[in-house]
């Protein structure tokens, strides 16, 4: 499983300083830094392109977490089959917009928002509650992606599934199915930093109710013994 919270941004500083100033205040948890390929890039390049404007260009890793920074964006992102629960993440995420508010680098906020990526073992028909219809017939035992798009409680969602996907473990490729769910919000920027870590809280118990009624079959929901953390 991925869990990830993101922040996109506007900023007054040169943007290819933000990586530096932000690891100045982050050092503590995340000592180490490895420049990524789309570092290489020009800048202008990078933010006339949609597709990379929001790509990170630093990642800080640290045990069981990471945290990604570019000159326009910064995720904090936690992955593996040990996801420790909502309160290690958010007291990690607590934490670290306590250190970035004092920089001043995010002027204006443009998006944040909280994604939770799940991988399943097939078949996709009989773990999630998700079905695509051709001609009026089922579509479910075929290899199929889909994107939705909607609101749920004043959150813009994204709910993708796709039922050929592959995950690479230390044991070897794994093949399956995946739920990604991607909850975003905005708020004004003189209010951002006051709400930031209540809003993805908000989003988390979203997700949460999502996750556990509406997404996944309660037949497969009971073999997984679920924590509602």
């Amino acid at each position: 499983m991925n869990a990830v919270v993101e922040v996109r941004f506007q900023t007054d500083v040169p943007p290819t300083v933000v990586p530096g100033l932000i690891y100045s205040v982050v050092r503590e948890r995340f000592p180490k830094q490895t420049e990524l390929p789309q570092a290489q890039l020009p800048d202008a390049m990078r933010a006339l392109n949609p597709a990379l404007r929001y790509l990170p260009t630093v990642i800080f890793p640290a045990e069981g977490i990471s945290l990604y920074v570019g000159p326009r964006v910064l995720f904090l992102a936690m992955s593996g089959t040990d996801y420790p629960g909502w309160s290690i993440y958010r007291e990690m995420l607590q934490w670290l917009v306590e250190r970035v508010r004092p920089l001043e680098v995010v002027k204006t906020p443009e998006r944040a928002g909280l994604r939770y990526v799940d991988f399943f073992e097939p078949p996709i028909a009989e773990r999630l509650q998700v079905d695509l219809l051709l001609g009026g017939k089922s579509q479910s035992e075929s290899t199929f992606q889909f994107m939705c798009q909607m609101q749920r409680e004043g959150f813009a969602c994204i709910v993708q599934a796709s039922s050929s996907a592959v995950l690479e473990t230390p044991k070897g490729t794994r093949a399956g199915c995946t739920l990604d769910v991607d909850l975003g919000f905005s708020v004004e920027p003189e209010r951002f930093w006051d709400v930031a870590v209540s809003e993805i809280d908000r989003a988390h118990e979203v997700q949460k109710r999502m996750f556990f009624t509406e997404l996944l079959r309660p037949s497969f929901l009971a073999t997984l013994s679920p924590e509602y953390d």
